[in-house]
């Protein structure tokens, strides 16, 4: 009787602290990609949240830094491509958490000297601001679908590993359980056949 208790105690003292010890803060995550003169991405955590108000620096090909930005409430960020080559992107919040991501930026993608020199200033084209309706909606049209695309297929990313993240938890908490309910069943058994031999001794007297 007595040693069965110490086991029980024992056990549950095992236990206990895993069930309450506070796990750490999920990590940041930052997903990167070229679109069209601009380097966007997301910056998320892997329990599937967003990353507003996260500081994005960007540091071009020989490691010098071209800018730096910060996350909108929906964790994204842009930046204007200046030159091509492998891009390092660093992402960093108040928690002292890094991401970091490369990204391969093609010549053909950045502007040249040469289409800078040649081009008048009087010339130059229009501010996004400025450009006719006809010009606007065009361009609307043409990196609507390409954009959607892209956030629909992020956001799945997110949902499938937030997913998988609750099933390993729940797998956890379930073993968890089992193992807190075990000694509980084993002593139920235990004081049931206990009960069950006295009865039969009062009988048998």
């Amino acid at each position: 009787m007595g040693s069965f208790r110490t086991l029980l105690l024992a056990l549950l003292c095992l236990l206990t602290p895993t069930a309450v010890t506070a796990q750490p803060p999920p990590a940041l995550l930052l997903e990167t990609q070229l679109d069209e003169a601009y380097i966007s991405g997301v910056a998320s955590y892997e329990n599937g949240h967003m990353a507003p108000s996260v500081n994005i620096q960007i540091f071009g090909p020989d490691g010098k830094e071209l800018g730096r930005t910060t996350t909108d409430q929906g964790g994204e960020f842009w930046h204007k491509i200046s030159v091509g080559g492998v891009h390092h992107i660093v992402a960093s919040n108040r928690d002292g958490q890094r991401a970091e991501s490369s990204l391969e930026i093609p010549a053909s993608a950045a502007p040249t000297p040469e289409t800078t020199a040649s081009t008048p200033t009087a010339e130059a084209s229009p501010a996004p601001s400025e450009k006719s309706g006809a010009q606007a909606d065009a361009a609307t049209n043409m990196t609507a679908p390409k954009a959607s695309a892209d956030r629909t297929a992020q956001l799945e990313q997110r949902i499938t590993l937030l997913e998988k993240r609750l099933d390993t938890r729940t797998t956890l908490w379930g073993w968890l359980g089992w193992l807190i309910a075990l000694p509980a069943l084993m002593w139920g058994a235990w004081n049931q056949g206990a009960k069950g031999r006295k009865f039969e001794e009062e009988e048998a007297e």
